[in-house]
C-alpha cells in the first residue's frame, strides 16, 4: 500500500474506515480459503492446509480485490475472471520482484508457491498457454489467469514501475461490465495518458494482440510530439510536419480524437485538405485516394477500426483534385452497419452534397478544377 500511495503516486485505501486495510488471518473458521470482502472492505485468510496468511501471494492477491475495488469506487469487474487476474497479476509482480529468480528458473512463473505448488494445491502460473477470447472456459480463476499472464510478459519486457502503474490506472478506468479487452485498452489508454515511450506503448499493443486482445491501433493523443507526426494526425512514421509542407506546432487532442493542428498551416502556394470520418462497424472495408490534375494519388488512407472519428488533414498545392472514398463490401458508411459518415473541407471552404448511401464508392472534384 505504501508502494501504490508513496512510490507511484496513485491514491488508494478502503473507503469504509481510516487507517491501515483490516485483516483478519484466522477469519474462516479454519477452512483452505480466503476472501476479500467488499461489504465492509475486509480481508480474511483461513488455515487449512498451508495457513493461507503465510503466503505473501496470497495476501497481496486478496488485497489486490480491495484496490481493484477501491479504485473503481465499488464498481470492480468480475467479468471473464478480470479481478481474478488482476490480483495474480500483483501478487506475481510482487514475488517476482523480492524472489529474483532467473527466468529460467522453473519457479519463475509460479504464484502461491507456500500456499500452494504442493499436496493441498496445484497453486497458479503465469504462463499458461492460452489465448483471449477463444480460450476462456467461464472459469473465473482459468480465465484470470489468461489476464495475468499476458501482463507479465508486458511486466518483463517494460519493468515492474512503469507495469505496475498503467495496471493500477488502467483498472481504475473500468467498471463493473468491463471485460478483458476493455481493461487491456484501459491498460494501453494510461500509458499514452502518461506519455510513455512510443516503444513502450508499440511493445504493449504488440504483446496484447499476440494474446488475443484486438485492441485499438490508434489512441486519442498517440505519442505526438513537434514535428514527429504526419500531418494526417494518424499514423507516427518517418515524415514529420516541416517535410510536407506544415509549419510545425504541437497537435492537441480533442474529446473526439481528432488531432488538432491549429498551428500546422499551409505555406503560401499551398491549401489545406481535411477529411472527417466516421468509421462504421466495419471500419477496414473504408479506403480513400486524393489524385491531383495528373492522376498521381497524393493522399490517402485504409484499414481503419470500426466505430471511431479521425482527422486526416495535408497542405497540398493550389489546383484540382478528385477525392474518391470505397466501400469495399459495396455499401457505403449509413447506415444498415453504423451510422458512419464523411466530411470534407478544402481551403477553408467545407464540401456539399457528400452522401454517405453510396454503394462501392463516391468521387468529388474539390479545388479549382474546369469542369465541363
Amino acid at each position: 500500500m505504501r508502494y501504490i500511495n508513496e512510490d507511484l503516486k496513485i491514491p488508494v485505501r478502503p473507503s469504509m474506515y481510516e487507517g491501515g486495510v483490516r485483516v483478519d488471518p484466522h477469519g474462516l473458521n479454519g477452512s483452505d480459503n480466503s476472501h476479500y470482502l467488499s461489504a465492509t472492505q475486509e480481508l480474511a485468510f483461513g488455515e487449512g492446509g498451508v495457513d493461507d496468511a503465510e503466503d505473501a501471494d496470497v495476501l497481496v492477491h486478496e488485497l489486490g480485490h480491495g484496490i481493484h475495488d477501491w479504485l473503481t469506487g465499488g464498481s470492480y469487474s468480475r467479468v471473464e475472471g478480470l479481478s481474478e487476474g488482476f490480483g495474480d497479476y500483483l501478487a506475481a509482480s510482487y514475488g517476482r520482484e523480492k524472489s529474483k529468480l532467473d527466468s529460467t528458473h522453473p519457479e519463475y512463473h509460479h504464484i502461491y508457491n507456500w500456499d500452494g505448488h504442493n499436496e493441498y494445491w496445484g497453486g497458479r502460473t503465469t504462463n499458461v498457454n492460452a489465448k483471449y477470447p477463444k480460450d476462456l472456459k467461464g472459469n473465473k480463476h482459468w480465465d484470470g489467469s489468461i489476464w495475468s499472464t499476458c501482463n507479465m510478459k508486458i511486466f518483463d519486457a517494460i519493468g515492474k514501475r512503469k507495469s505496475d502503474t498503467v495496471q493500477l490506472i488502467g483498472m481504475s478506468m473500468t467498471n463493473s461490465a468491463s471485460n478483458q479487452l476493455d481493461a487491456a485498452n484501459a491498460v494501453l489508454q494510461a500509458a499514452f495518458n502518461l506519455d510513455y515511450e512510443h516503444n513502450d506503448i508499440e511493445t504493449m499493443t504488440a504483446l496484447y494482440r499476440e494474446c488475443g486482445y484486438d485492441v485499438a491501433m490508434t489512441f486519442c493523443g498517440d505519442g505526438v510530439k513537434d514535428e514527429d507526426e504526419e500531418c494526417d494526425g494518424n499514423d507516427i512514421g518517418d515524415a514529420i510536419c516541416s517535410g510536407i509542407g506544415c509549419n510545425g506546432g504541437i497537435p492537441t487532442c480533442t474529446s473526439t480524437c481528432k488531432l488538432d493542428f491549429s498551428s500546422c498551416l499551409p505555406d503560401e502556394d499551398d491549401v489545406l485538405f481535411e477529411l472527417d470520418l466516421q468509421t462504421d462497424t466495419y471500419g477496414d472495408e473504408t479506403s480513400w485516394i486524393l489524385k491531383n490534375e495528373e492522376g498521381t494519388v497524393v493522399f490517402s488512407g485504409q484499414e481503419y477500426p470500426s466505430l471511431r472519428k479521425f482527422n486526416e488533414r495535408r497542405c497540398v498545392p493550389k489546383g484540382c483534385y478528385e477525392f474518391t472514398i470505397y466501400d469495399k463490401f459495396k455499401d457505403g458508411l449509413c447506415c444498415d452497419w453504423g451510422d458512419g459518415g464523411y466530411s470534407i473541407t478544402f481551403d477553408g471552404t467545407e464540401l456539399e452534397n457528400t452522401e454517405e448511401k453510396f454503394e462501392e464508392k463516391a468521387s468529388h472534384k474539390i479545388g479549382t478544377c474546369n469542369i465541363k
